[in-house]
């Protein structure tokens, strides 16, 4: 497993800053780090044969999405609460299966793109699984929220 770093080491817990980290990174630079770290994955000896798939969470969820149609040797998708992508002409590029996780009571994805998403990826006939779980939040899988709300 990798953990690329596409803000490139910079970091902040405030909160304002760290929206603006998301909207100003450039898709481009992430998928040309994601080459390079697949790059970097193909060349190490020690590395499985299986095939290579991308998970993100939240901005990364989007980026894991976004790359998966840059990189069509990618095997498969998950996308836990990252934005989507809704258009059917788009997602049809897609090289593998795609897992989706979503919040019902995310804030900052709403329900009707999820359901768009998942409409478009069948109407591609891309292989997915899109779970939507009714009253959770954004990032209700991650360390400040391990469980399911009840």
């Amino acid at each position: 497993m990798v953990a690329p770093d596409t803000f490139r080491g910079t970091t902040t817990a405030w909160i304002p800053r760290a929206i603006y980290q998301v909207v100003t990174n450039k898709p481009e630079q992430a998928n040309q780090d994601l080459d390079s770290v697949y790059a970097w994955i193909e060349a190490q000896p020690n590395a499985a044969a299986d095939p290579v798939g991308i998970v993100g969470f939240c901005y990364d969820g989007r980026t894991s999405l976004s790359y998966s149609l840059h990189n069509d040797q990618l095997a498969a998708t998950v996308i836990f609460y990252g934005s989507p992508i809704t258009d059917p002409q788009v997602l049809q590029s897609l090289p593998g299966p795609v897992l989706g996780t979503f919040g019902g009571a995310d804030n900052s994805i709403p329900v009707e793109d999820v359901h768009a998403f998942e409409a478009a990826l069948v109407q591609t006939g891309i292989p997915s699984e899109v779970t939507l779980y009714e009253g959770q939040p954004h990032a209700f899988g991650t360390a400040s929220h391990n469980q399911l709300h009840p």
